[in-house]
């Protein structure tokens, strides 16, 4: 039974930790893209600065949509990030659990080897 717990325990920690370094993975490759579309942001807000004081049309409206293309990577970028630290805190409430768990088993078997040497020893 005690060693069925143990198990039980070891399958969570190893699924968190699992799950963990999932969310840690997505988070550096979000990173990466938010920094990308920050640069076509800065790019193209740079064109467009240029194209207007030129009076150039044509450039005014490519750079109009590369800043649309750069706002909607940095949104999604955005949502992206806030469902990994959703997820992140998931994980932490469920640490929590694992702590408070194994700390609740080791104690009831503490009392469980108290129990039993109070007995032996009223013999």
């Amino acid at each position: 039974m005690e060693s069925e717990a143990i198990k039980k325990n070891e399958d969570r920690k190893r699924k968190i930790s699992e799950k963990e370094k999932e969310v840690k993975k997505n988070e550096a490759g979000l990173q990466e893209d938010m920094h990308a579309a920050n640069n076509l942001f800065k790019e193209a807000n740079d064109r467009l600065a240029s194209a207007i004081k030129k009076k150039d049309f044509k450039e005014i409206d490519i750079a109009h949509a590369l800043l649309d293309v750069a706002r909607t990577k940095i949104d999604k970028a955005t949502n992206a990030m806030k469902t990994c630290r959703s997820q992140r805190n998931e994980i932490e409430s469920k640490k929590s659990k694992l702590i408070a768990s194994y700390s609740q088993k080791r104690k009831a078997v503490f009392q469980a080897n108290n129990m039993v040497h109070v007995d032996i020893v009223g013999l």
